[in-house]
């Protein structure tokens, strides 16, 4: 028998931003207690209204829990990607929506991660993920990837950013283990951009953006390695954590880390009034 460690695409990201907030988050389990942004509700809400949809249910009204222009904006939109591709999708067909699933990236022991497991491996590095959706298109699979962004986001670089990224370039090992012998094509980026209220009623199609990109095995198989280079660094982390500064106020510098008043101002993680125990896998341990 040897050790199995699970690890996200999400963990990873966590840990290439800051090694000390994958500590606290992913390690220790804590997380600040707060209301969940206008953005995350919004965005969670039309994720999973493009769930249902691609699978050939129409869009639902806003609940009354999400009212304002931007909520009213998004059922807009909504209604225009089911006007436009509720019946005649861009692909061709859909394969799976929203499933769990698990595949070996590789073997750690002795300080070094490999892709085949050799005499000195001790533990087995599996990739764990929920994809939005595999679909076919022309004959090859393409990972159905849901995005929500606001109406200055360039979406051209937000395409050229998904393509590049281990979610989207680890996925594919995913989609392997339930589809072998399906040609891999890449990312089907399904964008939805949160337009201003006049403009989603004038125009609500300008919200849509369905994009194509290419990944290839090469760009697969270099996200797997740069995947294993980041679980070594986690490994190599137990005696002493690295605080990456320039985390401590966001990829902006406008906002603080959740983290900030325990690394900086004496505030326990323990602290029960601010921050609670939670599972960040728990989403991806849901029955299928």
């Amino acid at each position: 028998m040897h050790e199995v460690l699970i690890v996200t695409a999400s963990e990873l990201d966590d840990h290439e931003w800051c090694p000390q907030y994958h500590d606290f988050r992913h390690k220790q389990r804590r997380r600040l207690i707060a209301l969940e942004p206008e953005w995350a509700i919004h965005g969670n809400w039309a994720h999973k209204q493009l769930e249902q949809m691609i699978q050939g249910h129409p869009p639902r009204d806003l609940p009354p829990s999400m009212p304002g222009a931007t909520g009213r904006a998004l059922v807009l939109s909504m209604h225009a990607w089911w006007e436009r591709f509720g019946k005649v999708h861009p692909w061709d067909h859909v394969l799976m929506a929203e499933k769990p699933g698990e595949v070996n990236l590789g073997w750690l022991g002795d300080g070094v991660c490999t892709l085949e497991r050799t005499a000195t491996s001790k533990i087995e590095v599996r990739f764990r993920g929920i994809p939005d959706g595999i679909v076919v298109w022309h004959g090859q699979g393409y990972h159905l990837s849901h995005k929500t962004t606001g109406p200055s986001t360039p979406v051209d670089v937000l395409c050229q950013g998904l393509a590049h990224s281990l979610h989207e370039n680890l996925y594919p090992l995913l989609a392997r283990e339930w589809f072998p012998d399906l040609p891999w094509g890449g990312t089907c980026a399904n964008i939805i951009r949160k337009l201003a209220e006049k403009r989603a009623i004038e125009a609500p199609e300008q919200a849509l953006h369905i994009e194509f990109l290419p990944i290839t095995a090469e760009g697969i198989e270099r996200a797997r390695l740069d995947a294993l280079d980041i679980v070594l660094r986690i490994a190599e982390s137990r005696e002493r954590v690295h605080r990456r500064r320039k985390g401590c106020l966001g990829i902006h510098g406008n906002s603080k880390c959740a983290y900030f008043g325990v690394c900086w101002e004496r505030i326990s993680i323990d602290n029960d009034t601010l921050y609670e125990s939670y599972n960040p896998t728990e989403r991806y341990e849901r029955p299928e």
